[in-house]
């Protein structure tokens, strides 16, 4: 064992950098499941209203206008949700994904395949129907550190998967790590 400790610079310009990676657009079809979910929400709105309206039958002090600024704010969330959508990119390389996202503030989330425990391919009726998946990447670092990359041809998707299925396999594993513990210390010691 070497008792020399070196602890070098590392200059910025030698590290890579994920701003040169061309990334993939998700598929412009992923749009209509955001039609499709705020459709949905059209229609309770106007469920619940035309319910009041009808079956109620009680006057409730400026329904209309609570009515009308519950559609603008699904209006807005829509054309919000779009334009969201529309940022969404990804990429793969050797040892990583990223995921690229934001509208009013950029967010670029960077997984090394080594971190990854296990992903999933997922389809909701209106991806189903659409042809589109999403691909979950999951970590050990919980909810906040897990990816899923939306609105991605499905026989896509499971080529994705596999690459890094593969890439994670063939990833050198642990093994075989002996701890030593002084010969002096006893099993309630430990």
């Amino acid at each position: 064992m070497s008792d020399s400790f070196d602890n070098l610079p590392i200059p910025l310009d030698s590290l890579p950098k994920f701003e040169e990676v061309t990334l993939t657009p998700i598929a412009s079809k992923y749009a209509i499941v955001a039609h499709v979910q705020y459709g949905i929400t059209y229609l309770v709105l106007i469920v619940l209203t035309l319910s009041n309206y009808f079956f109620i039958q009680k006057e409730i002090p400026y329904v209309w206008w609570i009515v009308f600024v519950l559609f603008a704010l699904v209006a807005l969330l829509h054309i919000y949700k779009l334009m969201h959508i529309k940022t969404r990119q990804y990429g793969f390389r050797t040892h990583d994904v990223l995921f690229k996202r934001g509208v009013i503030t950029t967010t670029t989330t960077i997984i090394p395949f080594n971190k990854i425990q296990h992903l999933a391919v997922h389809q909701g009726w209106t991806s189903r129907y659409l042809g589109l998946a999403s691909l979950e990447f999951f970590t050990a670092g919980g909810d906040s550190s897990d990816l899923e990359i939306p609105g991605i041809a499905l026989q896509e998707a499971y080529q994705w998967r596999d690459l890094v299925l593969d890439k994670i396999s063939s990833l050198p594993l642990v093994e075989n790590i002996k701890i030593e513990a002084p010969e002096n210390l006893t099993n309630e010691e430990l």
